[in-house]
């Protein structure tokens, strides 16, 4: 849970057909105008509390890292994913067909004087 008192959510919409480029991320429940980092891997882990946040990272191997985004006030995001270009530390690299990517946001909760993130959504590409 994070200062609203729930957990926030993510989830990937669109469609799974790596050729089609069609994919979203929708969060719900972040705190207000969280500002919030969204990030990509092929691999998963759990790690909880990672660098001092209340929540537990997901993913695992090489991360990943898109552009900040922020949510509006009522505590939600969007944020359209180039699946031609998913960044990796050293670059970016397109999503394909048998491939499994994991996205995840890391948000800071200000009211909470801490980071958290959301729930893991995994995509397996076709």
């Amino acid at each position: 849970a994070n200062s609203t008192g729930a957990p926030a959510e993510l989830i990937a919409v669109g469609s799974a057909a790596a050729s089609a480029g069609l994919l979203e991320l929708r969060a719900s429940g972040l705190p207000s105008s969280a500002v919030a980092l969204p990030i990509v891997s092929r691999g998963t882990a759990l790690v909880p509390m990672v660098g001092g946040s209340a929540g537990t990272l997901c993913l695992g191997g090489a991360i990943g890292r898109f552009d900040l985004v922020q949510a509006g006030l009522g505590g939600a995001l969007s944020l359209p994913v180039d699946l031609g270009a998913l960044p990796r530390p050293n670059g970016t690299a397109p999503a394909l067909a048998g491939e499994t990517w994991v996205l995840q946001l890391w948000y800071r909760d200000a009211a909470a004087n801490t980071s958290n993130l959301t729930n893991a959504s995994s995509v397996a590409f076709r």
